[in-house]
């Protein structure tokens, strides 16, 4: 064997040391291998499928009545809801088939009346085995990823009613966790639940920042700039979770009106400046820029 062909073999035993090295430390802590992080990504609930505009992107989150193309390169997120219920939504159906009026109205905490959903309790074991089989249909459907919204709703709840809501926050984090170890090679994307995001940084894949520099004011109809103290709150569980997972993947949303190219242009330079990928669309999220 001569000197360069002993140099290779060096160099392949470490890679390959380091490799296993590698492996052990995951299982060790429970961080699932990381997945490439995407240069661009979308979020799309329009009504009609877009796959030639949506397959610019690396990342795309929809709505789970979507169906991926299998043979595409971008990386479908099935859209979950966690911390509420669709009213007359397929979870909301199957619970009551499952377990009765009675039994379905006892996990209804409150009412969002600006999406026409109840906030659920997601302490209920009931309703986390019906979330855990969704996530198992959506995979079979060609789903590479799994989004988890609604993560402030229990937080929320929780907070401003201590007595009945006590334990939601646990729940929550239980349920994400028992999400990673069912699925672990599905990467997981939450929306927000920054209160949480260190105690299940090593279970998820990405964090959508909703909200990071433009909001919809729901109250007033209009958007409106992110309060920089708000931001600056946000960024600090973010950048606590980074500590715990680097490989963590951070997507800003934010909301404005799609010929605003001024604003646009603002966010997307403060996104890239804290090293998150941007992306821009209307409060409904159902136009492809």
């Amino acid at each position: 064997m001569n000197k360069l062909s002993r140099h290779a073999g060096t160099v392949l035993a470490v890679l390959l040391i380091a490799f296993l090295w590698g492996c052990r430390q995951v299982q060790k802590t429970g961080i699932s291998a990381p997945f490439p992080a995407p240069a661009s990504y979308a979020i799309y609930y329009g009504r009609l499928p877009v796959y030639r505009n949506l397959d610019r992107y690396d990342w795309v989150i929809v709505s789970d009545r979507f169906v991926p193309e299998h043979s595409s390169r971008t990386r479908y997120f099935a859209y979950l809801t966690v911390g509420e219920i669709d009213k007359g939504g397929t979870i909301a159906r199957r619970l009551e088939r499952t377990m009765g009026t009675r039994g379905f109205r006892a996990i209804l905490l409150k009412t969002n009346p600006h999406w026409n959903s109840w906030i659920a309790d997601i302490r209920n074991p009931v309703f986390r085995r019906i979330l855990l089989d969704q996530v198992d249909r959506d995979r079979k459907k060609g789903f590479r990823g799994i989004f988890l919204d609604t993560l402030d709703s229990p937080l929320e709840y929780e907070e401003e009613h201590p007595s009945r809501g006590r334990g939601l926050r646990t729940a929550l984090v239980s349920f994400v966790r028992e999400l990673h170890r069912h699925y672990p090679q599905t990467p997981v994307i939450v929306n927000r639940g920054f209160p949480v995001l260190p105690r299940i940084a090593d279970s998820i894949s990405g964090v959508l920042f909703e909200d990071f520099c433009s909001m919809y004011d729901d109250d007033r109809h209009l958007y409106v700039p992110v309060p920089e103290k708000d931001r600056q709150r946000e960024l600090d569980f973010i950048h606590a979770a980074l500590k715990l997972n680097p490989g963590l993947t951070v997507l800003a949303l934010d909301y404005g009106d799609s010929k605003d190219q001024n604003l646009q242009n603002h966010c997307d330079r403060m996104a890239k400046r804290a090293r998150f990928i941007p992306f821009f669309s209307n409060r409904n999220l159902d136009a492809v820029p």
